[in-house]
């Protein structure tokens, strides 16, 4: 039973260490369609990375001090809900203004 824990703790922890790691490449991936959308110089987008980073760890320092006083399997239980349920959310707001404007498709 204990190497059952000790195997089910090393994927929990290894998916949440996965999605810190893709959240922080998200940022780099959409850099150049932040820059043409909204016109951006290179040191504006400069100022989009530090403000991520700066708020990233931020964030990320409140949540070790708010799991360190609630728990730390509470803490991460509710933080994978809210992780889910936003992602849901957001694609199914980006699906409805996507469907919503037909003249923004391409064409085949």
């Amino acid at each position: 039973m204990h190497r059952r824990r000790l195997s089910a703790l090393l994927v929990l922890l290894s998916l949440a260490g996965f999605l810190t790691t893709l959240d922080n490449t998200v940022i780099n991936v959409a850099l150049p369609t932040v820059q043409s959308e909204l016109g951006l110089s290179v040191a504006d987008l400069e100022w989009v990375t530090t403000s991520y980073v700066l708020s990233f760890g931020t964030l990320l320092l409140a949540g070790g001090r708010v799991a360190d006083l609630a728990g730390r399997r509470p803490v991460l239980a509710v933080t994978g809900l809210r992780l889910a349920a936003g992602c849901v959310l957001l694609g199914a707001v980006v699906t409805a203004v996507t469907l919503g404007r037909p003249g923004r498709h391409r064409r085949r």
